[in-house]
């Protein structure tokens, strides 16, 4: 079959786990030789992301959607019909929602994928008037764990032959820190010898944070150095991260718990850390564990979506109970006291993403559901 062509319908290209994804997949299906096309409904973007999708040759186009609708509708039908897409996959629901009302006025013929990043828990109760709207006009649904999965035909009824798990698959090499571990510390204020964990995410209420930072007020009686850099945007939950900043210093913690905000050196920033935390009450699949296992640094996750898929419990990390402060205290405890251990679960980490969650294994596995969709009508 010769390439097919795909056309990518997010809601914003504000850089986080699944727009890096989306860079990758497009980037990886235009080596493969199926063309890949991307557009987002707001006019927001991150100018260092877009300039990526454009450097790997990726189209990657605004529709304007604010504040204007019937014209960004009339956009993206122009755009697919300039495209001629033989799939059209919409990431993430507000982007599902768009793509099904286009492809039910022009492009009845053409295959919609929806692709779910989340669990459904996440999602509130008038939810169901917009997932109801486009799931009537979609052919596939792809998550990325198989809780997920379970979470999606639990919710939603979806027939368990017509949704796929395919779980994100990184490039190693985009992980690998720029600069000594060392110099890293040293820029943030923490000495070689101080136990660090880091957690990257969004100050959110769903991240949890604040869990993590109560397991932290419990190891300051036998692990009193212990420090923390949080890494992600304070101003997507401004109220949960003026509660966490608050929360911080009347536990005493301003000292250890720093706020290091939405960072470029991310993959700096994980190279420096002796352990990766991500104490999420509801996750997807993680795509920063597997940042982290790729960069060799033992991971504790929570027990939620498709967090134990990733951390393979007592081989490449520890899995605890969600909104467990006790436990995750004693997991770090137990990490960051054992620094054999922790070496040998960071190298299983780096061995399990290299097997496992692979850029080129995501690609293909996204070039079997296209091809099955596209080949009745071929």
């Amino acid at each position: 079959m010769a390439g097919m062509v795909s056309a990518h319908v997010l809601p914003t290209l504000i850089r986080g786990g699944a727009e890096s994804i989306l860079l990758d997949l497009t980037s990886g299906l235009l080596r493969a030789g199926h063309p890949a096309h991307v557009c987002y409904l707001s006019p927001d973007h991150d100018p260092q992301l877009l300039a990526a999708f454009r450097e790997a040759t990726v189209e990657c186009v605004s529709l304007n959607l604010w504040p204007k609708f019937w014209p960004a509708h009339r956009r993206l039908r122009l755009l697919l019909e300039s495209w001629k897409p033989d799939i059209l996959e919409a990431h993430m629901p507000r982007a599902a929602y768009w793509a099904a009302s286009v492809k039910r006025a022009s492009f009845r013929d053409t295959p919609l994928v929806y692709n779910e990043c989340n669990i459904q828990e996440v999602y509130p109760r008038w939810a169901k008037l917009m997932f109801t709207s486009f799931l009537q006009h979609t052919d596939h649904v792809i998550v990325l764990s198989d809780g997920a999965r379970r979470s999606f035909v639990r919710r939603w009824g979806w027939p368990e032959d017509r949704i796929t798990t395919i779980r994100y698959g990184i490039d190693p090499a985009r992980v690998m820190p720029k600069r000594p571990r060392e110099d890293t510390r040293r820029a943030e204020g923490v000495g070689l010898d101080v136990p660090l964990i880091v957690n990257v995410a969004n100050v959110a209420a769903r991240k949890a944070q604040d869990v993590l930072v109560h397991a932290i007020q419990q190891l300051t009686g036998d692990m009193p150095d212990v420090h923390c850099w949080i890494v992600g945007s304070l101003e997507l939950e401004p109220r949960t991260a003026r509660y966490m900043s608050a929360l911080v210093g009347d536990l005493g913690l301003s000292e250890r718990v720093r706020f290091l905000g939405r960072r470029t050196d991310v993959a700096d920033l994980l190279g420096a850390a002796d352990l990766f935390v991500l104490s999420s009450r509801a996750e997807g699949l993680g795509l920063v564990l597997l940042e982290a296992m790729a960069a060799g640094i033992p991971c504790v996750a929570t027990d939620t979506g498709g967090c134990p898929e990733v951390v393979a419990h007592g081989e490449t990390g520890l899995i605890v109970p969600v909104q467990a402060p006790d436990a995750l205290a004693e997991a770090i405890r137990h990490i960051l006291t054992r620094p054999d251990e922790a070496d040998r679960m960071g190298n299983a980490g780096r061995l399990r993403v290299a097997e496992y969650f692979t850029t080129e294994k995501m690609v293909g596995e996204h070039t079997e559901v296209f091809r099955r969709l596209v080949a009745p009508t071929a």
